[in-house]
């Protein structure tokens, strides 16, 4: 157990540093994009290089194909819920510059859905790396793999999380406040399974995964790309960023390798 708490630890503060990175840079819109940029190559970098890989192996037996029905699920059920929930949801104290007819503006909505999406992805996957890492108090062996592979992408999610939420201009202090939660959800699934012995079996942890893998598809290839990209400004710039934060997760998966 005292292995657990110190693991969980090291997750939390990892990714507390990861986030506190887009608070430090210049405050403006073009910056914004520019982070964004590099955390959609991290997206992309982590659903093409580590989740989908893990998922084929996972799933090759015979309920592969009731696994990545869930992949399709998470692309299936982000999507309504960006464009049925998070898009129409109301700016709480008139949050967002409203428009001419006192509406606010389309690209508010959509940098709204954007960071509401980001959460919901990375939450997910949060989670379930909580409920993988609690394996290591049973077997004494994966201690260090399970540890290693969490820790080495958690600052790459916690970069990725903010840089979202300050590009739908989530005020940084409620910003702070998700990025607190997010914090804990690892350790709060590796101590909820360890605490009340709950028994997530072998298929259970690849149907998270794979749901996880589908958010994480849909919010890297549906919402941050396009967000991108929308318009000419910074093209070159941000091919660079796309190609460091893919490079990025390509140097997580060596070290994890």
């Amino acid at each position: 157990m005292t292995w657990l708490l110190g693991a969980c630890l090291i997750v939390f503060l990892l990714t507390l540093a990861g986030g506190v990175v887009p608070f430090l840079l210049r405050d403006s819109d073009r910056v914004k994009h520019l982070t964004i940029a590099f955390a959609a190559g991290i997206f992309l970098g982590a659903v093409f290089l580590h989740l989908l890989p893990e998922i084929s192996t996972l799933a090759s037996g015979e309920d592969g194909m009731f696994v990545w029905l869930f992949v399709l699920l998470g692309v299936l059920l982000l999507f309504l819920l960006e464009n049925l929930v998070f898009a129409a949801r109301p700016a709480p104290n008139g949050e967002g510059a409203p428009s001419g007819n006192g509406e606010r503006p389309d690209g508010f909505r959509r940098h709204r859905a954007i960071g509401y999406a980001t959460v919901f992805g990375l939450s997910v996957h949060a989670f379930t790396s909580g409920l993988g890492l609690s394996v290591g108090v049973e077997l004494e062996t994966l201690k260090g793999p399970l540890l290693l592979s969490i820790v080495s992408h958690k600052a790459a999610e916690g970069f990725s999380l903010c840089a979202a939420l300050l590009l739908s201009q989530m005020p940084r202090r409620r910003t702070v406040l998700w990025l607190l939660a997010f914090s804990l959800l690892t350790p709060a699934g590796a101590l909820i399974r360890t605490s009340f012995a709950t028994d997530v079996s072998g298929l259970g942890l690849q149907v998270l995964s794979a749901f996880a893998a589908g958010t994480f598809l849909f919010v890297a290839l549906c919402d941050l790309l396009p967000e991108v990209f929308h318009h000419r400004h910074d093209t070159l710039a941000k091919i660079g960023l796309l190609a460091a934060g893919i490079g990025t997760s390509i140097l997580v998966h060596m070290i994890e390798v």
